[in-house]
């Protein structure tokens, strides 16, 4: 007898994106990738001991790269000599001895206890309680006839949305005087759970104060880390409290290279100057350290009384205050290597982008809806699988590669990571057809009237802009890609330290329908180039000013206006912007295709997306030059 087993793993976005540091989104994402594979493994093994045949259909699965980023569900097939009974189901499963979810609950209370024991922390009562309840773990099996695979995949997809739908959940009682729930200081992460270790803060007359309200969460001595050997700002901020969940997040494998050296926003924005520049930021930070600096400074003595520890963000010379930095000697030392930086013509960018991006309408090509007739779903499940996973592998190395970005999930269909701004415009583009090479080409004899694509979502934001609300806008503009844009389509949007926000939303090619086309953002790309090197930015002023006033006061109808009008006057107002007359360099062409592109819905404001993507791009420019 066969079955299709699926086992999900949550809760997934909100778990990643509760974050304060780069880290913790990246924890987040590994951690969820780190049981998917237990998972795996242990239905493989508990399959076998059962006498049942295993065969992953998604993910595609290589248990020896355990860098590769797993989603959280997974789907196998067990074949069984003869009809099992409805107990050892459960077994596989359950939350049993051998089971599935028994070693997922399993592993993730390992890494629980890993995460105290990297900085010898005990567990505060609730901890255990914060990490049980965390998971929701749900699973379906359902059996598959002879020749009837599609049918069985397409019961088992509405079995799981069924079972997902019954959601029990325990009440925490574990604080004394709080019959149900808790009572205190929330989680700066979560903002759901009670924290339970914190950092005090350092008040203006050198006192230290505990977070407000901590004292009603009933902790332990040891939830005070505010002098925890080896623990810093760039860890654990001074003030922070957070719950067990979120604890365990921050301190996942903890002192591991791969963990410790993930890039801030700060060093992300930072990524070109830092590697053009490596010795003079070797020794810019060479000041927080003392050892170093003790011996590149002779006989100079130094008095190390509030010595603080190196952060990124101390690049900046905004953040080189009495502040962050409160021993004279320090801040003195810190603001010459920091002129000397300056001098030396390291370029401080203060902007970062992250990507999302998500396969369009994968629920449909999963089930066979998109597939031709006659062409079998199992294979194609396979096949999907592994050519997903080999795109997953050149995403990372697409972005990774020459300090354009770093990833934090690369699952296939479904990317997120950061950029440096200066490799934005081609990172972009080569994982476009990346995409379409390594995924759509081989799926064309499954349906050759149909084609995979993916739908972005880009933000641009300052480094001090909270991590959290970066990560959810750049899924707001993967939505908008797919809603606005039709799907096939980028969303485009930059997060201005004013707290002003510009958007754009394009499909990705000037014809809708192209799986790997970029003539809308490579046009966007031309015109961030003839802005650093030819153009001056007044033809966007005065093409702002004139397209608004032209589409009317509501700006609701842009194609009242003759479109040949319209080119004429780009044509005049982007030539008389022409700095370099001699330069062959012609963004005239770029600038006339995004104002062409008029596929968006009446719904959405087209002047005010053609005018907010040049004003984007204008940005761009001048926060890079």
């Amino acid at each position: 007898m066969t079955y299709l087993f699926l086992f999900a793993i949550g809760p997934v976005q909100n778990f990643i994106a509760q974050a304060r540091k780069t880290r913790d989104l990246y924890a987040g994402s590994r951690i969820l990738s780190d049981l998917a594979r237990v998972g795996m493994d242990a239905c493989k093994r508990t399959a076998k001991s059962q006498g049942a045949t295993f065969k992953p259909i998604f993910p595609d699965y290589d248990r020896t790269d355990t860098e590769a980023s797993l989603p959280n569900r997974f789907i196998v097939k067990l074949t069984y000599a003869d009809e099992p009974a409805e107990a050892q189901l459960r077994t596989l499963a359950g939350n049993t001895v051998g089971g599935v979810e028994h070693a997922v609950r399993g592993r993730f209370r390992e890494i629980a206890q890993e995460a105290l024991e990297s900085c010898n922390l005990s567990a505060p009562g609730g901890f255990w309680q914060q990490i049980d309840n965390h998971l929701d773990i749900h699973w379906a099996f359902q059996p598959v006839e002879r020749g009837k695979y599609r049918e069985a995949y397409r019961a088992l997809e509405h079995l799981l949305n069924s079972v997902k739908n019954v959601r029990p959940f325990a009440q925490l009682t574990y604080q004394d005087g709080v019959d149900f729930g808790e009572r205190g200081r929330k989680c700066n992460l979560d903002g759901e759970n009670n924290a339970l270790f914190y950092r005090k803060r350092q008040n203006t007359v050198g006192g230290w104060e505990s977070p407000a309200m901590i004292r009603h969460n009933g902790l332990i001595q040891n939830s005070d880390l505010t002098f925890t050997s080896g623990l810093n700002d760039s860890e654990w901020s001074q003030g922070e409290a957070l719950s067990g969940i979120s604890t365990v997040k921050r301190f996942f494998k903890r002192g591991e290279s791969l963990f410790k050296g993930f890039p801030s926003t700060a060093r992300m924005a930072l990524y070109k100057s830092l590697a053009e520049h490596s010795e003079a930021c070797e020794y810019f930070e060479a000041v927080f350290n003392i050892g170093k600096l003790i011996g590149s400074a002779g006989e100079l003595k130094l008095d190390t009384k509030n010595w603080t520890n190196f952060n990124d963000q101390f690049y900046y010379e905004e953040n080189l205050t009495t502040v962050e930095i409160p021993n004279s000697q320090q801040l003195q030392l810190a603001k010459e290597r920091h002129a000397q930086l300056k001098q030396a013509g390291f370029k401080f960018d203060k902007y970062y982008a992250v990507l999302a991006f998500d396969g369009d309408q994968m629920g449909k090509w999963f089930s066979g809806d998109k597939l031709k007739d006659g062409a079998g779903l199992e294979p194609f499940h396979s096949d999907l699988s592994q050519k997903l996973s080999a795109f997953g592998r050149e995403a990372k190395k697409i972005v990774d590669d020459e300090n354009r970005g770093k990833t934090v999930y690369a699952g296939g269909d479904d990317y997120l990571g950061f950029l440096n701004l200066h490799y934005l415009f081609e990172a972009v583009t080569e994982l476009r057809k990346k995409f379409h090479e390594l995924v759509n080409n081989d799926l064309l004899d499954k349906n050759p009237g149909e084609e995979l694509t993916f739908s972005a979502g880009i933000v641009v934001a300052h480094y001090k802009e909270p991590l959290g609300m970066v990560v959810q806008r750049a899924r707001d503009m993967e939505k908008a890609a797919k809603k606005q844009g039709g799907r096939n389509a980028f969303g485009l949007a930059v997060v201005k330290a004013s707290g002003e926000v510009q958007q754009t939303v394009y499909k990705w090619d000037k014809d809708p329908d192209n799986p790997n086309g970029c003539s809308n953002w490579e046009a966007l790309g031309k015109v961030f180039s003839g802005l650093k090197k030819v153009y001056s930015n007044r033809f966007i002023t005065n093409m702002s000013l004139e397209f608004y006033t032209l589409a009317g006061l509501s700006l609701d109808d842009f194609g009242k206006v003759s479109p040949k009008a319209f080119g004429c006057e780009i044509e005049r107002l982007v030539a008389k912007a022409k700095v370099e007359k001699d330069s062959h360099l012609d963004i005239i062409p770029n600038v006339k295709e995004l104002f062409s592109h008029r596929w968006i819905g009446a719904s959405y404001n087209q002047a005010e997306n053609f005018v907010h993507g040049l004003h984007i791009v204008d940005f761009l420019h001048r926060k890079l030059s």
